[in-house]
């Protein structure tokens, strides 16, 4: 019987990038005041083209690895579940990764970006939908603040 559960995983993270995506206030270092507030320090602070370039090459770094760990080529893989970050991040990866769109789940367009439950959410879906079925082999994917990011292969099962 074959075995299901996590195959692999990445995890990765550099601070040198720490300045491209932020969200200044609301922590220790800078509690909320007024002034915090008045100044949008509460809300995400981004270099958008840098994290979209840092974005593209990551999901596509930390999926092959993942992949290749499992001892998995990119046919054996059914389902990627991405991080629901930007559409155009998820076709670019896809696009690295010679990898079809139409086996990316994607739901966008109906929650824009849920942060760290956009994984989950997707997943739920996916199986809810019947695109993960027991033995498929899936890659979940995503990057975040910090900057951070990772990726883990696994064989979807009961």
């Amino acid at each position: 019987e074959e075995r299901s559960g996590v195959l692999s995983s990445v995890l990765r993270s550099d601070g040198s990038g720490s300045d491209l995506l932020t969200l200044p206030a609301g922590g220790s270092a800078l509690p909320a005041s007024l002034e915090t507030v008045r100044d949008g320090l509460h809300y995400i602070h981004m270099n958008g083209r840098e994290v979209f370039r840092f974005a593209t090459r990551v999901m596509t770094q930390a999926t092959l690895e993942a992949v290749a760990r499992a001892n998995l080529s990119m046919d054996d893989i059914q389902l990627i579940i991405p991080h629901q970050a930007n559409q155009r991040i998820i076709e670019m990866a896809a696009r690295s990764l010679n990898f079809p769109m139409e086996r990316c789940v994607m739901n966008l367009d109906r929650y824009g970006n849920t942060s760290s439950a956009s994984i989950p959410v997707a997943l739920t879906e996916a199986l809810q939908e019947g695109r993960v079925r027991d033995g498929d082999l899936v890659v979940c994917v995503s990057f975040g603040a910090g900057l951070v990011w990772g990726a883990l292969a696994m064989r979807w099962g009961r």
